[in-house]
Protein backbone atom coordinates (compact mmCIF):
# COMPACT_ATOMS: atom_id res chain seq x y z
CA UNK A 1 0.00 0.00 0.00
CA UNK A 2 1.19 3.53 -0.76
CA UNK A 3 1.75 4.98 2.72
CA UNK A 4 1.71 8.60 1.65
CA UNK A 5 -1.83 8.35 0.25
CA UNK A 6 -3.12 6.65 3.41
CA UNK A 7 -3.26 10.16 4.89
CA UNK A 8 -6.21 11.05 2.64
CA UNK A 9 -7.75 7.68 1.72
CA UNK A 10 -9.15 4.89 3.89
CA UNK A 11 -7.07 1.67 3.69
CA UNK A 12 -9.87 -0.32 2.00
CA UNK A 13 -10.43 2.44 -0.57
CA UNK A 14 -6.71 2.72 -1.24
CA UNK A 15 -6.39 -1.03 -1.78
CA UNK A 16 -9.33 -0.95 -4.20
CA UNK A 17 -7.75 1.96 -6.10
CA UNK A 18 -4.43 0.13 -6.32
CA UNK A 19 -6.24 -2.91 -7.76
CA UNK A 20 -8.07 -0.73 -10.31
CA UNK A 21 -4.82 0.97 -11.30
CA UNK A 22 -3.25 -2.45 -11.84
CA UNK A 23 -6.19 -3.58 -13.97
CA UNK A 24 -6.00 -0.40 -16.08
CA UNK A 25 -2.27 -0.92 -16.59
CA UNK A 26 -2.72 -4.56 -17.64
CA UNK A 27 -5.65 -3.78 -19.95
CA UNK A 28 -4.00 -0.78 -21.60
CA UNK A 29 -0.47 -2.17 -21.85
CA UNK A 30 2.78 -0.54 -22.84
CA UNK A 31 1.26 2.73 -24.05
CA UNK A 32 -0.16 3.34 -20.57
CA UNK A 33 3.14 2.43 -18.92
CA UNK A 34 4.85 4.93 -21.23
CA UNK A 35 2.28 7.59 -20.23
CA UNK A 36 2.97 6.99 -16.53
CA UNK A 37 6.71 7.14 -17.26
CA UNK A 38 6.34 10.50 -19.04
CA UNK A 39 4.52 11.98 -16.04
CA UNK A 40 7.11 10.47 -13.71
CA UNK A 41 9.96 12.07 -15.70
CA UNK A 42 8.31 15.51 -15.68
CA UNK A 43 7.78 15.29 -11.93
CA UNK A 44 11.37 14.18 -11.30
CA UNK A 45 12.97 16.77 -13.59
CA UNK A 46 10.75 19.83 -13.07
CA UNK A 47 9.28 19.28 -9.62
CA UNK A 48 11.94 17.34 -7.75
CA UNK A 49 11.72 19.76 -4.82
CA UNK A 50 8.17 18.44 -4.29
CA UNK A 51 8.65 14.75 -5.14
CA UNK A 52 12.34 14.21 -4.36
CA UNK A 53 11.70 12.42 -1.07
CA UNK A 54 9.26 9.91 -2.60
CA UNK A 55 10.76 6.57 -3.72
CA UNK A 56 10.39 5.85 -7.45
CA UNK A 57 8.02 2.88 -7.08
CA UNK A 58 5.78 4.87 -4.73
CA UNK A 59 5.70 7.91 -7.02
CA UNK A 60 4.68 5.69 -9.95
CA UNK A 61 1.94 4.20 -7.78
CA UNK A 62 0.71 7.66 -6.78
CA UNK A 63 0.55 8.71 -10.45
CA UNK A 64 -1.47 5.58 -11.34
CA UNK A 65 -3.94 6.13 -8.51
CA UNK A 66 -4.36 9.85 -9.21
CA UNK A 67 -5.13 8.89 -12.82
CA UNK A 68 -8.13 6.77 -11.84
CA UNK A 69 -9.46 8.97 -9.02
CA UNK A 70 -12.05 11.63 -9.68
CA UNK A 71 -13.78 12.99 -12.73
CA UNK A 72 -12.09 15.53 -14.94
CA UNK A 73 -13.79 18.86 -15.54
CA UNK A 74 -13.89 21.42 -18.30
CA UNK A 75 -13.01 24.03 -15.67
CA UNK A 76 -9.74 22.26 -14.88
CA UNK A 77 -8.94 21.94 -18.56
CA UNK A 78 -9.55 25.66 -19.18
CA UNK A 79 -7.41 26.51 -16.18
CA UNK A 80 -4.57 24.41 -17.60
CA UNK A 81 -5.03 25.36 -21.26
CA UNK A 82 -1.52 26.84 -21.31
CA UNK A 83 -0.20 23.26 -21.06
CA UNK A 84 -1.40 22.73 -24.65
CA UNK A 85 1.39 23.49 -27.10
CA UNK A 86 -0.97 23.66 -30.09
CA UNK A 87 1.30 21.09 -31.74
CA UNK A 88 -1.50 19.22 -33.52
CA UNK A 89 -0.52 15.81 -32.12
CA UNK A 90 -4.17 15.11 -31.32
CA UNK A 91 -5.13 15.99 -34.91
CA UNK A 92 -2.39 13.99 -36.57
CA UNK A 93 -1.89 10.94 -34.36
CA UNK A 94 -5.31 9.97 -33.02
CA UNK A 95 -6.23 6.68 -34.70
CA UNK A 96 -10.01 7.01 -34.45
CA UNK A 97 -12.08 10.12 -33.75
CA UNK A 98 -15.53 9.55 -32.28
CA UNK A 99 -18.06 12.21 -33.28
CA UNK A 100 -21.40 12.93 -31.64
CA UNK A 101 -24.57 12.93 -33.81
CA UNK A 102 -25.14 16.68 -33.37
CA UNK A 103 -21.58 17.30 -34.61
CA UNK A 104 -22.18 15.07 -37.64
CA UNK A 105 -25.31 17.03 -38.57
CA UNK A 106 -23.81 20.47 -37.87
CA UNK A 107 -20.52 19.91 -39.71
CA UNK A 108 -22.20 18.25 -42.71
CA UNK A 109 -24.70 21.09 -42.95
CA UNK A 110 -22.07 23.85 -42.63
CA UNK A 111 -19.77 22.20 -45.18
CA UNK A 112 -22.73 21.38 -47.45
CA UNK A 113 -21.68 17.75 -47.79
CA UNK A 114 -23.42 14.46 -47.12
CA UNK A 115 -22.64 13.13 -43.69
CA UNK A 116 -21.81 9.72 -45.17
CA UNK A 117 -19.02 11.38 -47.18
CA UNK A 118 -17.39 12.74 -44.03
CA UNK A 119 -18.32 10.27 -41.30
CA UNK A 120 -19.01 6.57 -40.90
CA UNK A 121 -21.34 4.73 -38.57
CA UNK A 122 -19.73 1.82 -36.67
CA UNK A 123 -21.67 -0.17 -34.07
CA UNK A 124 -24.12 2.71 -33.65
CA UNK A 125 -21.39 5.35 -33.15
CA UNK A 126 -20.21 8.01 -35.60
CA UNK A 127 -16.51 8.35 -36.48
CA UNK A 128 -14.54 10.58 -38.85
CA UNK A 129 -13.75 8.79 -42.09
CA UNK A 130 -10.26 10.26 -42.33
CA UNK A 131 -8.74 10.53 -38.87
CA UNK A 132 -5.01 9.85 -39.01
CA UNK A 133 -4.28 12.63 -39.72
CA UNK A 134 -7.61 14.42 -39.52
CA UNK A 135 -8.82 15.57 -42.91
CA UNK A 136 -9.31 19.11 -41.57
CA UNK A 137 -5.90 19.50 -39.96
CA UNK A 138 -3.56 21.58 -42.10
CA UNK A 139 -0.13 19.98 -41.79
CA UNK A 140 1.62 23.07 -43.10
CA UNK A 141 0.11 25.52 -40.61
CA UNK A 142 -0.72 23.04 -37.85
CA UNK A 143 -4.24 24.48 -37.63
CA UNK A 144 -7.78 23.17 -38.02
CA UNK A 145 -9.63 24.35 -41.12
CA UNK A 146 -13.03 23.91 -39.40
CA UNK A 147 -11.93 25.15 -35.96
CA UNK A 148 -15.14 27.14 -35.29
CA UNK A 149 -17.35 24.12 -36.02
CA UNK A 150 -14.98 21.33 -34.91
CA UNK A 151 -16.48 18.29 -33.16
CA UNK A 152 -16.99 18.18 -29.41
CA UNK A 153 -14.34 15.44 -29.20
CA UNK A 154 -11.80 17.97 -30.48
CA UNK A 155 -13.11 20.78 -28.28
CA UNK A 156 -12.85 18.57 -25.21
CA UNK A 157 -9.40 17.05 -25.93
CA UNK A 158 -7.63 15.63 -23.93
CA UNK A 159 -10.88 14.65 -22.24
CA UNK A 160 -12.97 11.73 -23.44
CA UNK A 161 -16.18 10.16 -22.21
CA UNK A 162 -15.93 6.79 -20.49
CA UNK A 163 -18.63 4.11 -20.49
CA UNK A 164 -20.47 5.93 -17.68
CA UNK A 165 -20.48 9.12 -19.81
CA UNK A 166 -18.07 10.85 -17.42
CA UNK A 167 -15.04 12.76 -18.58
CA UNK A 168 -11.70 11.07 -18.19
CA UNK A 169 -8.25 12.19 -19.25
CA UNK A 170 -6.89 10.50 -22.38
CA UNK A 171 -3.64 8.75 -21.50
CA UNK A 172 -1.54 10.13 -24.36
CA UNK A 173 2.16 10.12 -23.50
CA UNK A 174 3.06 12.29 -26.51
CA UNK A 175 0.45 14.94 -25.70
CA UNK A 176 2.00 17.70 -23.59
CA UNK A 177 -1.49 18.82 -22.50
CA UNK A 178 -2.53 15.39 -21.18
CA UNK A 179 0.79 14.89 -19.37
CA UNK A 180 0.65 18.44 -17.97
CA UNK A 181 -2.84 17.94 -16.54
CA UNK A 182 -1.75 14.72 -14.82
CA UNK A 183 1.35 16.41 -13.39
CA UNK A 184 -0.91 19.15 -12.00
CA UNK A 185 -3.27 16.57 -10.47
CA UNK A 186 -0.40 14.67 -8.84
CA UNK A 187 1.08 17.88 -7.42
CA UNK A 188 -2.37 18.86 -6.12
CA UNK A 189 -2.80 15.47 -4.46
CA UNK A 190 0.62 15.71 -2.83
CA UNK A 191 -0.20 19.22 -1.59
CA UNK A 192 -3.40 17.85 -0.05
CA UNK A 193 -1.49 14.99 1.60
CA UNK A 194 1.02 17.45 3.06
CA UNK A 195 -1.59 19.98 4.17
CA UNK A 196 -0.39 22.62 1.71
CA UNK A 197 -3.29 24.80 0.56
CA UNK A 198 -1.39 26.57 -2.23
CA UNK A 199 -2.30 25.73 -5.80
CA UNK A 200 0.26 23.69 -7.76
CA UNK A 201 2.19 25.40 -10.55
CA UNK A 202 3.11 23.63 -13.78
Amino acid sequence: MIELLSKIFKPDDLEAMERLAGIKSRNTGLSYDFYISQIFEVLRTRHNAVVGDIPDHELRGIISIVDIVGVESHGLMKRLASACLGCGWCCAQTKSIHVFPDDVDRISRKLKQKKEDLFELRAGQWFMKQANPCRWWNQRTGRCSIYNIRPRTCRDWPLAENLEHKHTLVAAADCHYSVGVMVFKVLGTLALVRGDSSSPVL
